[in-house]
């Protein structure tokens, strides 16, 4: 199955795929990378947080 970043055939856009199945689109790679970026940054300050609630008094 399918799975990735890929440009959309007439390379318009770009196509986010998980199992076979377009999960994201998004209308230039700049957009994609931005909006990664910020999830993963989303993400890890989540992460903080849990450490720090289990492992800080």
């Amino acid at each position: 199955m399918k799975t990735g970043v890929f440009w959309n055939a007439d390379k318009t856009s770009v196509l986010v795929y998980w199992c076979g199945k377009v999960i994201a689109t998004y209308p230039d790679m700049e957009a994609f990378v931005e909006s990664h970026a910020a999830y993963v940054e989303a993400l890890e300050t989540s992460e903080r947080g849990l450490i720090e609630r289990e492992y800080l008094p």
